[in-house]
């Protein structure tokens, strides 16, 4: 950029508006790990004459001198729908000519900037521009009026992405100069008066989350193509684990609430967070949602938040041991008889004369839906066959009675189905089914023979 002349005799301010959230900070501090950068909260940027002013409210500046092109970055609230409010003073000029670019786009062709009616208007010029010795032609600038009295004139834009949310974009401003307009001799002069060296403007990318598992949240993922469609929580826990990631490497004391906004979570970007939910066994959520924030400045002086979704039905599994619908066949190996019982009934085995085993119990059916089981047969409260790995829908475990059993009385046998839930580095297992029967082995009458003595 060439030299300038000073016939800005006042300032020209940009002033950055944006709505904050409020909320009280942690003392957990996450921030890119620059060592040699500045933050300073509503910040103001110098022009290149020290005259005029950028002024950003509810913003931070960062300044980093090891960046190659950007020194200086603006970042802003998420929020998007910014009001930009330009100061210019003039003294001896009707108007002043305004030129900026966006991202390489000039600034009245960038849809995200509206000029609110009365404070500007764009007109296309064909000049020289004298002091940086280059011609225009057919190029927007953004004309504005002088008040004659005041010398000032307040040019404001509407700042938003279409959407309403201006999350994680970045704008490059390159240039932003302040012109007069010279007509001589039918010739059109652009005469710089000032102009802002390039700075960024980032609107706040706050931290993304998704579903994981720890040992205190474990849980049972189920996965279509690859894509996490549910989550499914032990019986006995009432918990999820969180995982967040820190997108752009800004901002402090990040937290999250799963209740509102009544109580707040310090974010661990390095481990899962576990989060405490209500849902009764049985019962799902067709999706989760989470409030994050964080402070954009190391005080905590401007807060930045937004409400997280994650698509995925979170189910909480039920115990239905007393209410198992599990399906119970007993087969007597010795009388040839099958039939099937409901849990808690007591069966009886004919005696098995010639030693070999008395009968079969068997059980089958769904479980769960999802998820890998594992049966654990007790026989009078000691464990003595496991049948690992099964689909929790198709259970299928036998538990056969020895002739050893014959006479030796009532024996209680249960079957406990456990599923298995991942915490991440390792497993845990809850008990989602279970049903006991009662059995003994008869033992038939016996002829004594013996003399007199």
């Amino acid at each position: 950029m060439g030299g300038k002349k000073n016939f800005l005799s006042g300032t020209a301010v940009l002033l950055l508006l944006l709505s904050s959230c409020g909320g009280g900070g942690s003392n957990v501090s996450q921030v890119s790990e620059q060592t040699d950068q500045q933050i300073v909260v509503n910040p103001v940027i110098e022009s290149s004459s020290g005259i005029a002013l950028l002024k950003f409210k509810n913003a931070v500046l960062i300044e980093e001198p090891t960046r190659a092109s950007y020194n200086r970055v603006v970042v802003a609230p998420h929020t998007g729908a910014t009001n930009v409010q330009l100061e210019i003073r003039d003294v001896d000029n009707p108007y002043v000519y305004v030129y900026a670019k966006v991202n390489g786009v000039d600034l009245p062709n960038d849809p995200k900037f509206g000029i609110v009616d009365g404070s500007g208007t764009v007109e296309t010029l064909t000049a020289h521009d004298l002091v940086n010795n280059e011609d225009i032609t057919d190029t927007k600038f953004i004309k504005v009026s002088i008040d004659p009295e005041t010398k000032t004139s307040i040019l404001t834009f509407n700042y938003a992405d279409s959407t309403g949310n201006s999350e994680g974009m970045t704008f490059n401003v390159n240039p932003f100069r302040l012109y007069n307009l010279v007509t001589q001799d039918n010739s059109n002069i652009l005469d710089l008066g000032d102009y802002f060296e390039s700075f960024v403007i980032e609107f706040n990318h706050l931290p993304i989350v998704e579903f994981t598992v720890s040992d205190n949240c474990p849980a049972n993922k189920v996965e279509i193509d690859g894509q996490l469609v549910r989550l499914e929580i032990p019986p006995s826990k009432n918990c999820v684990a969180l995982s967040f990631t820190n997108v752009d490497s800004k901002g402090f004391s990040p937290q999250f609430s799963v209740d509102n906004g009544t109580t707040w979570s310090d974010i661990d970007y390095s481990s899962p967070n576990d989060a405490n939910v209500t849902i009764e066994p049985g019962n799902k959520f067709s999706s989760f949602s989470l409030q994050v924030k964080e402070a954009l400045d190391d005080s905590g002086t401007i807060f930045d938040s937004v409400q997280r979704t994650i698509n995925v039905e979170v189910y909480r599994d039920v115990n239905k041991v007393g209410a198992s619908g599990l399906n119970i066949e007993v087969n007597d190996l010795n009388s040839g008889n099958t039939w099937n019982v409901s849990d808690g009934d007591s069966v009886v085995f004919v005696d098995p004369r010639d030693n070999t085993n008395a009968g079969t119990i068997r059980i089958s059916g769904s479980s769960a839906s999802y998820g890998r089981c594992n049966v654990y047969i007790k026989k009078d409260g000691t464990t003595v066959a496991t049948v690992t790995d099964l689909p929790c829908s198709s259970i299928d475990a036998t538990f056969t009675a020895p002739a050893t059993d014959r006479g030796t009385g009532e024996h209680t046998l249960t079957f406990e189905v456990k599923k298995v839930y991942s915490t991440g580095t390792g497993t845990f297992e809850d008990t989602v089914d279970g049903v006991t029967v009662i059995y003994k082995v008869n033992q038939a009458p016996q002829i004594v023979t013996g003399g007199k003595g």
